[in-house]
């Protein structure tokens, strides 16, 4: 039996006006990733966000999309390299999506005359029979949530 599969990958640039270290701690500091959460529920999120910063280790953070749909999301840490690069497993157990399912978050940062250049990218494979409707839906979400961290640093 065959299997085929397909990749599916975003990829985001941005110049952020913080320092690397400081956008690292961003992604690595549990009190610092606020600017995660969904700002119209992030006061309705009751369950902590947590962070092993180990290669293996996880980070959670809770997602409220509205007074029906909660659930808890972050990554499983397959490389890190601090102040510079995180790969991650996408997705928390319990929660979406399942880290198992072949999706894959890389962040590196890089000095950019004082500032940060991010680049972060997102791979799915997909295996024949996967339903990728949802892809569309990641992108945006990915994108409105690293705009976050950008303006975070806006004046």
């Amino acid at each position: 039996m065959t299997v085929h599969a397909h990749e599916l990958v975003m990829t985001l640039d941005r110049r952020i006006e913080a320092s690397p270290a400081d956008v690292f701690a961003d992604w690595t500091v549990p009190t610092r990733l606020q600017w995660y959460l969904n700002p119209s529920h992030a006061s309705s999120a009751t369950v902590p966000i947590t962070v092993d910063l180990t290669v293996g280790g996880a980070w959670c953070v809770p997602m409220v999309i509205d007074s029906d749909t909660a659930y808890m999301t972050g990554g499983v840490y397959r490389e890190i390299v601090p102040g510079r690069l995180l790969r991650f497993a996408w997705g928390a157990r319990p929660g979406w999506p399942d880290p198992s399912e072949e999706r894959e978050g890389l962040v590196t940062l890089n000095d950019d005359d004082g500032a940060t250049a991010l680049h972060f990218a997102l791979t799915w494979i997909s295996r024949a029979g996967d339903d990728t409707s949802i892809w569309p839906q990641c992108v945006a979400g990915w994108t409105d949530t690293i705009d976050r961290l950008v303006a975070r640093y806006e004046s």
